[in-house]
């Protein structure tokens, strides 16, 4: 099942006891997304349909929109409100689509857990 990310940006953000890193951004990124380190150096959505095997591996979860050449706050570990109907305790993937997040897929990297509707606990894992 796919995982909808918010759509109010004021309500995207990191709880206590998240860990969050600056990066520099390489493409277009949505707050909330889950974002990969690309070979360049830089950050962008992550896509488990992606022929770069390296987009499938999460880094963590953007909390602001930003474009090619921004720098932006990512949550690494830890919690961030950013979904809106996660499954609470269920597993949370990337998706096929470039910069979701689903709950059934299990070729894909994990981005961590859903510890409620809408806060999933960033744990990054390589599928």
């Amino acid at each position: 099942m796919a995982v909808t990310l918010q759509t109010d940006t004021e309500k995207i953000r990191p709880l206590e006891g998240s860990i969050i890193r600056r990066y520099n951004v390489g493409g277009t990124i949505t707050a909330g997304q889950p974002v990969a380190m690309l070979a360049a150096g830089t950050i962008d959505r992550a896509d488990g349909n992606s022929s770069d095997p390296i987009a499938d591996q999460v880094i963590g979860c953007a909390l602001k929109d930003a474009v090619s050449g921004d720098r932006i706050d990512v949550v690494v570990f830890g919690p961030i409100s950013n979904s809106t109907d996660a499954t609470p305790g269920k597993i949370i993937y990337i998706s096929d689509t470039a910069g979701l997040m689903d709950e059934s897929s299990t070729s894909n990297g994990v981005v961590g857990w859903a510890e409620s509707a809408t806060v999933v606990f960033v744990r990054p894992e390589k599928a």
